[in-house]
């Protein structure tokens, strides 16, 4: 009998999280809400979008419309605004960097994070790929200083950057570290749950950068490079 039911609540386990699934791709399907005249760059957006993604298939359709509905020019200075749809990595007021659309869009293709999982992001600089993130439909818990504080069944966000007070939420499906590091330490791969990722680029001589994603299995990670450049001037994460 117990099984029985056991396998009646995997049943509608799965039937539950196959509706909400459902329930956002429709969302997501029906693409950004009508303009209603206030939003005067949705074209530059578009734009873009298809230069980042062409005619990629359907699997990314969550990230189209998050990079058709996220407004980048709101993470930026005001007088940096007629950058926001290039591909270009621009200073922030705090000293630190917004990545290019192109690389946080290679990360998110690269790490493929799924509905439903836990990503934790943290740095400076974080806000416009937290944004896209969140509208993929993952439980995002998010460290920057610069983000006001959250904490709703969707998104965590704290401005510390002690990544020793995100243990008690790990492991993370992602962990997604907007730093330049000449080596990741044990405490951050810690967070990483077995068969996770980790995004963070690693620090060579001067400004020089490559932009890795790390896959753990057991005790071992795979690192593949996504490119190389400037993607961070926080040098933290303990």
């Amino acid at each position: 009998m117990k099984k029985g039911n056991d396998r009646r609540i995997g049943a509608q386990g799965r039937f539950l999280r196959g509706t909400l699934l459902l329930l956002f791709a429709l969302g997501v399907a029906a693409g950004p809400a009508a303009q209603d005249g206030t939003d005067d760059r949705y074209a530059e957006r578009s734009a873009l979008t298809e230069e980042l993604l062409g005619d990629a298939g359907e699997e990314s359709l969550f990230l189209r419309n998050a990079l058709l509905t996220v407004r980048r020019h709101e993470y930026i200075e005001p007088d940096l605004a007629p950058l926001a749809y290039g591909d270009l990595a621009l200073p922030l007021a705090d000293g630190s960097l917004l990545p290019s659309p192109g690389t946080i869009v290679r990360a998110i293709l690269a790490a493929r994070p799924a509905f439903g999982e836990k990503v934790l992001i943290a740095g400076r600089g974080t806000g416009y790929a937290a944004a896209l993130l969140e509208r993929l439909g993952v439980y995002l818990f998010q460290a920057d200083p610069g983000v006001p504080e959250r904490n709703d069944p969707k998104t965590r966000a704290r401005s510390d950057l002690f990544l020793e007070e995100w243990y008690a939420d790990a492991p993370f499906d992602l962990v997604w570290l907007h730093a330049s590091r000449s080596e990741v330490p044990a405490s951050i791969l810690a967070l990483v749950r077995d068969g996770g990722s980790l995004v963070v680029s690693l620090r060579g001589s001067g400004s020089f950068q490559t932009l890795v994603i790390m896959r753990r299995s057991g005790d071992q990670w795979n690192v593949v490079s996504l490119g190389e450049g400037e993607f961070s001037r926080w040098e933290g994460g303990s």
